[in-house]
Order: structure tokens, then C-alpha cells, then sequence
């Protein structure tokens, strides 16, 4: 995995490409990390596997992945497996699919909200992402508790802690 490992992802705030890289720092794996500028992405977008980014490129481009959610998924599974990082058992790697999930919902809406243009859609956006967050939010943490307070899932991080990391604090 490590052979001419590139990741491609666009340049913004709200990036979909900061998960993967959380995960390539968590396990301390280097990778050429490119940051693609808007004018840029013509240039990169005929070597993503379906013109969108981020992208991961692997060993030598004999795997190419798109779609953030996917690549993080072959990630936690493909480095250091015996760390279970997606999931010990078939129903630990569910519970993390399921958090990774509730926080993209979080991504979601301060991605919608953070680009709107319409002020009036802008103002419904912020208003729905005022009510909602807090509900969310409380909800994680009361699954967290559950688990002892410390990680989602098991007892130590997860495929689901990049994607937290990488949503929850910045809206």
C-alpha cells in the first residue's frame, strides 16, 4: 500500500480528503498528498476513476478509488488489519459504517450551509443547521457514553474517529 501512494483532493475548508489523511497519519504512513485548486482540477480529473475527488492512487496505480467513504473503508481495512480499525468483528465494523454515516450527516449540513450562495437559502440552511446539530451531536454522545466514553466502537480508535475528527469540531 505504501509503493506510490497518492492522494488527490480538492483545496477548501470543508475538504474530503482530511478523513483519509487523519488515517494515513493515524498508522504514520507517508503518501504524496497533492491539494487540487479549482483551476487545477481539469488537469488531475481524466486519472480519477470517475472524475471526482478525492481520489487514492495505489501501488502504482494498480488501484484507484474514489468516493471519501470508500477509500477510508479500504484504509482501515488494508493497514494494519490485526488493529481492527474497521471493526473487530462483522457487527464492530457495522457500528462504525453507522457512525461514520451520522457524522457525514454533520458534514452534510455545514458543507450546505457554508456554501450557499442564495441568502434566503443560506438563512434556512444555517436555521436548520442550528436545530439540528445540537440534537445530533447529543445523540453521538450519548452512544459514546455507552461505550465508556472514550471511543465509538471497542476500546480503542476506529475507522469512525477520522470522519469525527474531520466534521464534528470545525462547524
Amino acid at each position: 500500500l505504501t509503493r506510490n501512494t497518492r492522494i488527490r483532493s480538492p483545496t477548501s475548508t470543508f475538504n474530503r480528503g482530511e478523513p483519509i489523511r487523519l488515517i494515513f497519519a493515524y498508522f504514520d504512513v507517508q503518501c504524496e498528498d497533492n491539494r487540487i485548486t479549482q483551476e487545477d482540477w481539469p488537469k488531475f480529473k481524466p486519472d480519477s476513476p470517475m472524475g471526482q475527488a478525492p481520489y487514492l492512487v495505489v501501488d502504482d496505480g494498480k488501484l484507484a478509488l474514489c468516493q471519501m467513504q470508500a477509500i477510508c473503508r479500504y484504509l482501515a481495512k488494508s493497514l494494519r488489519p490485526n488493529d481492527y480499525f474497521a471493526g473487530a468483528t462483522k457487527s464492530d465494523s457495522a457500528r462504525c459504517d453507522m457512525y461514520v454515516e451520522a457524522f457525514m450527516d454533520l458534514y452534510t449540513l455545514g458543507v450546505e450551509r457554508a456554501f450557499e450562495k442564495d441568502p434566503e437559502m443560506k438563512a434556512k440552511k444555517d436555521e436548520k443547521f442550528k436545530s439540528q446539530r445540537p440534537v445530533r451531536l447529543e445523540l453521538l454522545q450519548d452512544h459514546l457514553k455507552k461505550n465508556g466514553g472514550q471511543c465509538f466502537v471497542g476500546r480503542k480508535a476506529s475507522s469512525c474517529k477520522p470522519m469525527y475528527f474531520a466534521s464534528i469540531p470545525r462547524q
